[in-house]
């Protein structure tokens, strides 16, 4: 009879939990002993960040000039209306539609002979006058020899000098009616009475015209005046910069600029280089337009090419004001203000130390492309012109060369 014996060989694994267990724990002490020696290495990376590189530009004042561009309209230097002086027939227009014409010249010319005819009978009139008066001095001398005499009464004396005063105004109104006769006919002939530009006539030949009708008109283009109208604050500005430069004896000249662009200059030499034409101020209105806000002005120019020509649109431009000692930088170089500062603007300069430090900045206007600052800034200062947008103040930078990424 065979005997067998159990073994408990069922309890071997649980004899070996507590090995496992003990890895367990081991493994993760491991990766937390790992995970804080991370931490402290990133840890000292953010206490010691690398230099940020900057793009840098030295800076120096500059004398800046304001100027203003505004559209104005070009007007004649003298415009008239060219009016019949007498009623008839418009027998002949004597000039061409839209010549040049001289002061002087004949324009048109009405029918004369109804004027002639007016002429002779009141020279015809002036003659029966003077006849009539020396009649009348005769009659007065003798009236006036018969009555010392004794022979008339003191009332044929008086009609006598009665006569001769009413003979002598009969003189004058007649030559007054020969004088007007003259001037009539005389003005059948209608001449130019400024030199310029002749506009359409309003009246064809053969048409009865009335005196005072419209019969052209005439413009003189050189020079010109320009009408513009400034805001209320550049207007301001251009009268304290007039009453400057009267003071001085200096006007401030003007440019303008043709609506493609181009500038406006002398062209009657082509031998040598076209120069620029300049204008001054003729007049500033003093009263500030309540429905525009702005302040009418007037320039005069030259215009000796005739290129200008009136109610043409031109854009002026004009000097308002002189800043002096003013930095000029690039208007992304600047951006908001921080802390108690937000409205306002500052910049980055980079210290001897390599360090950004912010500056509170005070800014101007734009000028072709630039920003004015009035103040703010040193000269030979190292302002920030590009990386400024991951800086902050205090921060260490590194200096790279403007052609560089």
């Amino acid at each position: 009879m065979t005997n067998h014996i159990c073994r408990p060989q069922s309890l071997r694994p649980y004899r070996a939990l507590p090995l496992l267990l003990l890895l367990l724990l081991l493994t993760a002490a491991l990766a937390l002993l790992v995970g804080c020696g991370n931490d402290e290495l990133n840890g000292s990376k953010q206490q010691a960040p690398p230099p940020i590189p900057v793009m840098v530009v030295v800076i120096e004042p500059e004398d800046v000039e304001l100027t203003g561009e505004y559209v104005g309209r070009v007007h004649g230097f003298r415009e008239v209306e060219v009016r019949a002086q007498v009623a008839g027939i418009l027998k002949e227009r004597l000039h061409t539609e839209g010549q040049a014409v001289a002061e002087g010249d004949p324009l048109f010319y009405i029918d004369s002979e109804p004027f002639t005819i007016a002429l002779q009978r009141a020279e015809g009139e002036r003659t029966v006058a003077i006849v009539n008066l020396a009649q009348a001095q005769r009659e007065w001398r003798r009236a006036n020899a018969l009555y010392e005499q004794g022979a008339i009464s003191q009332l044929k004396r008086d009609q006598a000098l009665t006569n001769r005063d009413l003979s002598e105004a009969s003189l004058i109104s007649a030559e007054a009616a020969l004088a007007d006769a003259r001037r009539n006919l005389r003005h059948t002939e209608v001449r130019a009475p400024i030199g310029g530009f002749t506009g359409l006539e309003t009246f064809p030949e053969g048409s009865l015209v009335e005196s005072g009708a419209l019969l052209a008109n005439i413009t003189n283009h050189h020079p010109v005046y320009i009408h513009f109208s400034l805001p209320e604050n550049d207007g301001i500005l251009l009268t304290r910069r007039l009453s400057e430069q009267l003071a001085a004896n200096n006007d401030p000249q003007l440019i303008v600029r043709l609506t493609d662009g181009s500038a406006f200059v002398d062209r009657r030499r082509s031998t040598r280089k076209p120069e620029q034409i300049e204008g001054k101020i003729d007049f500033i209105d003093r009263v500030l337009d309540p429905l525009t806000g702005t302040i009418a002005a007037r320039a005069i120019f030259p215009n000796p090419n005739k290129e200008l020509v009136p109610g043409q649109l031109v854009r002026v431009q004009l000097p308002l004001r002189k800043l002096e000692g003013v930095f000029m930088v690039n208007p992304t170089a600047i951006g908001v203000g921080s802390g108690n500062n937000r409205d306002g603007r500052q910049v980055f300069i980079v210290a001897d130390d390599n360090t950004a430090q912010a500056r509170q900045v005070e800014i101007g206007p734009m000028v072709a492309g630039r920003q004015v600052i009035l103040s703010g800034l040193t000269a030979g200062e190292r302002l920030v012109t590009n990386g400024q947008v991951a800086l902050g103040h205090g921060m260490l930078v590194t200096i790279i060369p403007a052609n560089e990424e």
